[in-house]
């Protein structure tokens, strides 16, 4: 994809990604930011970054590349995911 498909589809693809995660989760807390960034091969892509309140980040990160993946068959993204920063 050119970074014109990846700028219209991003916003879109987070909004569903965000959804299903709380869906999956059960979780009350959860923010995706995206982006486009340089993937493994690279091709740019898009990433995301995904803050959650809960502590099991592998199995989130696992099934938010799932998800991308059944979105954008072609995507290779890249995903990084961490807690959510707490107020002092």
């Amino acid at each position: 994809m050119d970074r014109a498909e990846l700028s219209k589809q991003k916003g879109e693809i987070a909004a569903k990604l965000e959804t299903a995660l709380k869906e999956k989760f059960n979780l009350e807390s959860v923010n995706v930011a995206h982006g486009i960034a340089w993937n493994d091969d690279g091709a740019l892509d898009f990433a995301f970054i995904i803050q959650v309140s809960a502590q099991d980040t592998q199995a989130i990160s696992d099934f938010a590349r799932a998800t991308v993946k059944e979105l954008a068959p072609t995507s290779k993204p890249r995903i990084s995911v961490g807690p959510i920063p707490r107020a002092l």
